[in-house]
């Protein structure tokens, strides 16, 4: 039922309802951009100060390669030890985290990594509409084996789903990393990259009926 997909679709947009979002104040309403705020001297700048740091010493090649891998393209370094079946769902944190840094700090640094990230996975994404038109269209997932995965789910083979570890989780995360991208820091490409990807979702869930939902949202449960 399409209006179900939609309301699954709805808890990743959250209150995107406005072409001209860009920024904090603008996706949560009742709050002010993270560039308002600046932190003295103290225990509070200092975590967080730690904590970029420690974010920058990741290798971001490493965290992207699940992408590079599913989506048929040479890697450009190898796959971090991850937990099994999870792969990828680090880099959509790592991608928020990013630009969330950005945005309160103006770390150059930081923004360059989303940057790159973000054109990395825009690679990604490409190369899957190409190599897997029938269900990869606006795709970005570094899920082991997608390809079974979403052309068994695409022609409603659902109980398939159980072989993988919370898919829905593992996407969910890029969903986020992707808005953050846009939504903290404006970036163009990330929102159209988001938006494409909510059109993948609705597509290859687009013959489920109550009974699909139910089975996706219990492997979920289950992880």
């Amino acid at each position: 039922m399409r209006r179900l997909t939609i309301l699954f679709i709805a808890s990743v947009l959250l209150t995107l309802n406005c072409h001209k979002l860009y920024a904090q104040d603008k996706l949560y309403p009742n709050e002010f951009p993270l560039s308002d705020v600046t932190l003295l001297d103290g225990p509070f700048k200092h975590a967080r100060d730690l904590n970029i740091e420690v974010l920058l010493k990741y290798d971001v090649d490493r965290l992207l390669a699940p992408f590079l891998k599913e989506s048929g393209l040479p890697e450009k370094a190898k796959i971090y030890p991850n937990w099994v079946g999870l792969d990828g769902h680090v880099a959509g944190h790592y991608l928020s985290a990013m630009a969330i840094n950005y945005a309160a700090t103006g770390n150059a640094e930081c923004k360059k990594r989303m940057d790159y990230m973000i054109s990395e996975l825009k690679a990604c994404q490409d190369a899957n509409a190409l190599k897997y038109p029938a269900w990869g269209v606006g795709y970005i997932g570094g899920i082991p084996n997608s390809a079974d995965l979403w052309s068994n789910i695409r022609s409603g083979n659902i109980g398939s789903i159980w072989k993988y570890w919370a898919p829905y989780y593992n996407i969910h995360k890029m969903f986020a990393g992707l808005r953050d991208a846009w939504l903290y820091t404006g970036n163009n490409d990330a929102k159209n990259m988001f938006l494409s990807y909510c059109d993948w979702a609705i597509t290859v869930t687009s013959g489920f009926r109550m009974q699909g939902w139910k089975k996706c949202w219990a492997t979920n449960t289950a992880a």
